[in-house]
């Protein structure tokens, strides 16, 4: 196995851009007033079953802080792995080909 290739700069641009956009989001959906906990709900924003859990133990306001960051962490972290399996994976590809 090779030594593991940080992210370039670009890489790491997006995990932190997503990260901020699924932090936006997760305050969106938690602040959204007819939102009802469904498994779909869950699926696609990850952080409300966390703010779910944290409504029912510590309250509304951290409830909806605890939404937004945990589904921006969630978000950052899914996008950060999925880079790096396409780095680890492509890395693969070029030393199984041969360069011409």
């Amino acid at each position: 196995m090779g030594k593991s290739v940080p992210l370039d700069a670009f890489d790491k641009l997006g995990v932190v851009v997503v990260t901020l956009l699924g932090t936006l989001l997760g305050w969106m959906i938690a602040t959204a007033s007819d939102t009802t906990l469904t498994p779909v709900l869950t699926i696609v924003f990850p952080g409300v079953a966390i703010g779910y859990v944290a409504f029912k133990l510590l309250g509304l306001p951290a409830a909806v802080a605890l939404t937004g960051i945990a589904n921006g962490a969630i978000y950052g972290l899914l996008l950060y792995l999925w880079d790096r399996l396409v780095n680890s994976l492509s890395r693969r590809a070029h030393a199984k080909i041969p360069s011409q």
